[in-house]
């Protein structure tokens, strides 16, 4: 594993083989991001044979998390996927996604509930717990099947509030994993079964800096000159690396501009889901019960929710009852006081059927034929 590939989070192989790293906080806008994680998955499935995902994660957002968890599940390549360090929250459900799973003898895996965090009035924020106690017993779904168990149990178990760090022996008594796998025996880390979780993470990331650009990189730096205007043929190893250092520090200074972006986009997405829910309300093929639940489903998926909505046909409001002054008789006037805005059913409670034939003969026939369908016979 080199500096250059990890800088890439893509490991490829001569042969045939590749990993993809999951190494670092999950998040759009983070070291493993959605888009980032199923565009390299989606381009290695076309050229690799067999592909290994590594993680060593501390977790993160769940909706992006759910977005990868979906990808590697669903993916038809030859998947099997290793928890180096730390596999924790989300990190911790991407792993459980149904593909062979391996942990290190010094990796850990930890459970818990959904958190988070919002501002507004109470209704709002109980808008925001009841999502986040749905996520729970989505994500407890996803874990159930692993495990054999009800999502009941496992809510009851692992989202009662407290963090469970399990370790690879653990994991592997309770069937979560499918084995430990044995390091290179000149590896020699300083870690045990109570280095803590911080420790660990941090052990397997500096592993992964510290190694050397081997000959197995030769033609991926070849490509990498070829992509890069500022790398040219005549550099070598070293300054290959210290230029992707270079712009990788160029995008770092950045990191400001990027968080305002992000704070303006979400804003703009805010504001088009809102529009969408609006239409899809006023026009009845939703009701605002139901508008949560699909402000949920755009977050995590907006292309496909928005096709749903788009799918849905609208409900056209009912039909008002017939009512006076929609069936006026010949050059009658407009009906007033006690006729005017009745329907049939309302003149016949009040008992006023009688009067209104009486003024208005012809009304009376025209308003008996809106409401029960058929000409007034004497």
């Amino acid at each position: 594993m080199s500096k250059l590939n990890q800088f890439f989070n893509v490991i490829p192989s001569a042969g045939g083989e590749a990993t993809l790293l999951l190494y670092g906080e999950v998040g759009d806008w983070s070291e493993v991001s959605a888009r980032e994680v199923v565009t390299r998955l989606l381009e290695l499935t076309s050229t690799y044979k067999k592909i290994d995902i590594r993680i060593n994660s501390g977790g993160g957002e769940v909706y992006c998390g759910l977005a990868i968890y979906e990808a590697l599940r669903n993916s038809t390549a030859d998947l099997t996927i290793y928890i180096d360090g730390i596999a924790a929250s989300m990190a911790a459900i991407i792993a459980l996604c149904g593909k062979p799973l391996y942990m290190s003898p010094y990796a850990r895996l930890m459970l818990h509930n959904v958190s988070g965090g919002s501002w507004g009035n109470s209704k709002e924020l109980r808008r925001v717990a009841e999502e986040m106690e749905q996520l729970q017993g989505t994500l407890a779904k996803m874990i159930a099947g692993r495990l054999g168990k009800t999502p009941e149990e496992i809510e009851a178990t692992y989202f009662d509030g407290e963090d469970h760090w399990l370790t690879a022996q653990e994991c592997l008594t309770m069937g979560l994993i499918d084995g430990i796998y044995a390091m290179d025996e000149d590896d020699t880390p300083p870690l045990n079964e109570k280095s803590t979780q911080e420790e660990i993470q941090k052990y397997f990331q500096n592993r992964l800096d510290n190694q050397a650009i081997t000959n197995d990189d030769m033609a991926l730096l070849d490509e990498i000159r070829k992509a890069c205007p500022s790398i040219t043929a005549s550099m070598g190893e070293g300054e290959v690396v210290r230029e992707v250092a270079r712009l990788s520090n160029q995008l770092k200074s950045s990191e400001e501009e990027n968080r305002e972006l992000k704070a303006k986009l979400a804003s703009i997405e805010a504001e088009q889901h809102k529009a969408i829910l609006d239409a899809a309300v006023a026009s009845g093929k939703i009701t605002a019960e139901q508008r949560t639940h699909y402000e949920a489903l755009l977050a995590s998926s907006p292309e496909s929710t928005k096709a749903l909505l788009a799918s849905l046909p609208e409900q056209k409001p009912k039909n008002k009852l017939p009512r006076v002054e929609d069936h006026l008789g010949g050059e009658a006037p407009a009906p007033k006081g006690k006729f005017e805005g009745k329907s049939w059913d309302e003149l016949d409670r009040s008992g006023l059927l009688a009067a209104y034939k009486e003024a208005d003969f012809e009304g009376f026939k025209a308003l008996f034929q809106a409401e029960f369908g058929a000409p007034y016979q004497e």
